[in-house]
């Protein structure tokens, strides 16, 4: 698990390798701090500007474009890999529910071959969202996955809109908890705790229906 842990510390002989490891353009209030520390030696805490925790350096590193959709044989694998190592662990996903919504949007894509997944009908567009995430959560199993979880994680998030808008308050609950589980996986925003509200509506929502 990665923990959202400060960087400052009155350990100053860290400071140096820690900024230098950043990808991308530090904003400036922490690359005052680089230069102030290079050219004196000494870091001030009282310094404007904290410096970056995990989860805002993800707003600093270039975002890798979403992943494109996979053949059947890969989504498969993904899948098995999901259920086999994350989802014994942190039960969401009922996987003859998640097979039959894998199921239709292949066999959808196999009736009309010149069509891609982003001309799913409505009524399936639901499913990418819990298809990437899967995967998204699948291959952060594996630490030589370089940017594939994020790469999953980026096709789920445009039908994350689909989720919090369905009717069906369980489907919205596994969606919140699918991405609570990625975010404890990898650093994302928002972070876990930007669920625990959405979560316990969607549990009082289910309550209140009947449905639990």
């Amino acid at each position: 698990m990665f923990a959202a842990v400060k960087v400052s510390s009155k350990d100053k002989s860290h400071l140096p390798e820690r900024i230098a490891s950043f990808r991308g353009k530090l904003p400036a209030p922490w690359a005052n701090k680089a230069q102030n520390f290079a050219g004196s030696g000494t870091y001030n805490d009282d310094a404007d500007g904290d410096l970056p925790v995990s989860a805002a350096l993800q707003t600093i590193k270039p975002r890798p474009p979403p992943a494109s959709f996979p053949d059947y044989e890969t989504a498969i694998l993904l899948t098995n890999v999901f259920f086999n190592e994350a989802n014994p662990q942190s039960p969401i996903l009922y996987r003859p529910w998640f097979m039959e919504r894998l199921d239709a949007v292949y066999d959808w894509l196999s009736a009309n071959p010149e069509r891609t997944e982003i001309d799913l009908p409505d009524h399936l567009m639901t499913n990418l969202y819990f298809l990437n995430m899967a995967w998204a959560i699948a291959t952060a199993m594996n630490i030589r996955s370089q940017s594939m979880p994020e790469r999953y994680h980026a096709a789920a998030m445009p039908h994350m809109d689909n989720i919090f808008s369905t009717k069906n308050r369980m489907d919205g609950l596994k969606g919140i908890l699918l991405l609570a589980l990625y975010s404890l996986m990898r650093p994302a925003v928002p972070g876990v705790v930007s669920f625990t509200v959405p979560t316990f509506r969607h549990l009082v929502l289910i309550i209140c229906s009947g449905m639990y």
